[in-house]
C-alpha cells in the first residue's frame, strides 16, 4: 500500500488509521511546541510500529517556527494546494 500501513485484511482502514493519525498529531504539536516547522509531513516520513511506537522521522526540511517567516519547502504532492 502506498502509505505503508500494516493494516492487513481489517473491514475498516479507520479502525487503524484514526488511533495513528493521532499519535502523529500529538508528535506535530510536540515538535511545533519546540518551536520547529518540520515542512515534509507524509507518509514516508513516519514509522508506524505494531507496538503503537510510532514515530516522526526526516526533519531535513523543517525549520524554526518564526512570527515574520513563512518557508515553504514539501513534498509536492503533499504540500496544500494554496
Amino acid at each position: 500500500m502506498p502509505m505503508r500501513l500494516p493494516f492487513g485484511n481489517r473491514t475498516s482502514v479507520a479502525d487503524e488509521a484514526v488511533p495513528i493519525l493521532a499519535v502523529m498529531s500529538t508528535a506535530i504539536a510536540h515538535v511545533h511546541s519546540q518551536g520547529i516547522v518540520h515542512n515534509d509531513v507524509k507518509p514516508a516520513n513516519s514509522l508506524f510500529e505494531r507496538i503503537r511506537n510510532d514515530v516522526l522521522i526526516d526533519l531535513g526540511l523543517s525549520s524554526e517556527l518564526k512570527d515574520t517567516t513563512i518557508h515553504v519547502g514539501s513534498s509536492p504532492w503533499y504540500v496544500r494546494p494554496e
